[in-house]
């Protein structure tokens, strides 16, 4: 991936440990690199890798400027992202243990206008819908 900074390089190989690292030292988490065709950022990146640790790092390192990285201008949300790379114990860790923080972007729209449980439907993803109709999204 172009313009990969050490954090995604860390997430890359899931070293949580050398995030939290990164983190404490002023790293950035809202440089962005390429994956594939589009620009992410770091929460972006340890999602569709699904990548936990890393993503609680995160969390818990941004504080409330989280809210910031929870949209996604490709995807529409994380939760679009997680869905859209099939990374299911992606978004039932996201919906688990950030209900609060995901509670805006369970009706959220991409830019199609596509919940994520719409999402789940157009790209087939059984397990996310699960997921979803457990906490009554339409």
């Amino acid at each position: 991936e172009k313009g990969q900074t050490p954090l995604h390089k860390a997430i890359k190989a899931g070293q949580a440990d050398m995030v939290q690292a990164l983190l404490d030292n002023a790293a950035s988490l809202t440089t962005l690199c390429t994956y594939k065709t589009v620009q992410i950022h770091a929460l972006e990146y340890a999602v569709i890798r699904g990548e936990k640790e890393c993503v609680d790092v995160i969390f818990r390192k941004a504080g409330k400027e989280v809210g910031s990285l929870l949209k996604s201008s490709t995807w529409g949300s994380l939760l679009h992202a997680a869905i859209h790379f099939q990374q299911n114990g992606m978004l039932e860790h996201l919906l688990n243990n950030y209900s609060r923080e995901m509670h805006n972007y369970l009706e959220r729209r991409d830019s199609k206008g596509r919940t994520p449980f719409a999402y789940a439907v157009y790209v087939a993803n059984l397990e996310a819908l699960f997921l979803l109709k457990l906490r009554a999204v339409n």
